[in-house]
């Protein structure tokens, strides 16, 4: 796997919730001509499956009774992966709901299973290597890219912000044009306290916890707008997209 990391065109970004990781990767996969591949929308995709089937609630992860749901989804491929995080369950786009607040509040649980993280992590390896040959390369983004799926990746980054700043910006992207004003003090709050726990949970996990991959650029995005940060991030990939480090 690490020839093969190091032969590709593979690009990680890394980092916590809310720090903006989506877009960053989007736009770069966009600038550079790579597949986009969102590791977290596969999480969030498998926890509203649980969900569905009754195993995962905001009381507990069942995770004896989750095997029924990953030998139906994952093992069989029937849960479909598209670029940019679309995402389905069979024919059934699902992009939208698998980011809604309640797959939010039980993905981290759910994806710190040892069980969904050893299947989830061989499809991503096997989804990113793939594209990587098809479309010239591949952006992956998630919260263990660079320190666990591909640790040997051409290029690795690690984004970071203020929690504050990350609140701001999760209340950002969550916002609908009726939504009270993201500013009121209490909102900032209660997402920064979300955000918190589960930054704790991401970090504190057994398997591939949330980290600063060895190696990794770290780019503290509190005061940078997307378009410095997508800049900088190809500004370091565009010279040796080409060919073998």
């Amino acid at each position: 796997m690490a020839a093969e990391d190091r032969r590709s065109n593979v690009v990680t970004i890394d980092g916590p919730a809310g720090v903006g990781k989506s877009s960053v990767a989007r736009r770069v996969a966009e600038r550079l001509r790579f597949f986009h591949l969102d590791t977290g929308a596969m999480y969030r995709t498998v926890t509203l499956a649980a969900s569905r089937a009754g195993v995962a609630s905001a009381e507990a992860v069942d995770a004896a009774r989750l095997a029924p749901v990953l030998e139906r989804w994952v093992v069989s491929r029937r849960m479909r992966v598209g670029a940019g995080g679309r995402v389905w369950l069979d024919d059934e786009e699902v992009s939208d709901e698998a980011r809604s607040a309640a797959v939010t509040a039980l993905v981290s649980p759910v994806s710190a299973l040892p069980s969904v993280r050893a299947l989830l992590v061989e499809w991503q390896r096997e989804i990113a290597l793939a594209e990587a040959a098809r479309a010239g390369g591949v952006v992956v983004e998630g919260r263990d890219a660079g320190s666990y799926i591909f640790p040997h990746a051409r290029w690795r980054f690690y984004l970071d912000a203020s929690l504050l700043e990350r609140a701001r910006r999760r209340l950002k992207q969550d916002a609908r044009p009726q939504a009270v004003p993201a500013e009121e003090p209490h909102q900032l709050t209660a997402t920064m306290e979300g955000l918190a726990q589960r930054d704790r949970i991401d970090r504190e996990r057994t398997v591939a916890p949330l980290c600063v991959p060895d190696g990794a650029t770290v780019l503290d995005t509190t005061h940078l707008t997307l378009d410095e940060v997508v800049s900088a991030i190809c500004k370091s990939v565009e010279p040796g997209r080409g060919g073998a480090p």
